[in-house]
């Protein structure tokens, strides 16, 4: 992915490109940095895709891929820090990237805070810039637990433990 891509560092964003998720906010925080921003996913909002686009010229923005895409699992497995910023609470990518021990920022909510615990570092509000941007660079170089994050998100909310629980359920009722 690092060299299709020709990227030494970067920062990841998988999802659907739309205004509430906060893309733009990132894109803004970013913009005088050299560090690029890879976005994967499509954009609903025509009008809010072209402006992250527009708004810095050193992203990269890949159409959405399927979960099991080598193009995914590269980005993944390359990127320097995994941030979703999202209102909505983080998606099956946070934890894939969770579970492959990448560093993260995510905005806290309940949900970020039951399923990453302490893992990960959160924002609580996304209209400073500086602030995002503070976040991020400390999120980069900050000591990290990455096994640690790793085995919480497989024990706690893998496939497997998914279906265990939910077997629990079924025998139950």
């Amino acid at each position: 992915f690092k060299r299709i891509y020709n990227l030494k560092d970067y920062l990841l964003w998988v999802g659907v490109i739309q205004r509430h998720k906060n893309q733009l906010e990132l894109i803004k925080s970013m913009k005088d940095t050299e560090i690029p921003i890879v976005f994967i996913g499509n954009g609903i909002d025509k009008d809010y895709y072209f402006e992250c686009i527009n708004t810095c010229k050193n992203n990269i923005f890949i159409p959405n891929v399927s979960h099991d895409s080598d193009i995914l699992i590269g980005a993944l497995s390359g990127c320097s820090l995994y941030v979703e910023l999202s209102f909505d609470p983080a998606g099956l990518s946070a934890h894939e990237a969770g579970a492959a021990g990448r560093r993260m920022l995510l905005f806290e909510n309940d949900w970020t805070n039951e399923r990453f615990s302490d893992f990960v570092p959160t924002l609580q509000r996304l209209d400073d810039y500086l602030l995002i941007r503070n976040q991020v660079e400390k999120s980069l170089i900050d000591s990290y637990n990455s096994v640690g994050l790793s085995i919480f998100i497989k024990q706690n909310h893998s496939f497997d433990k998914s279906t265990e629980d939910c077997d629990l359920i079924s025998f139950t009722m």
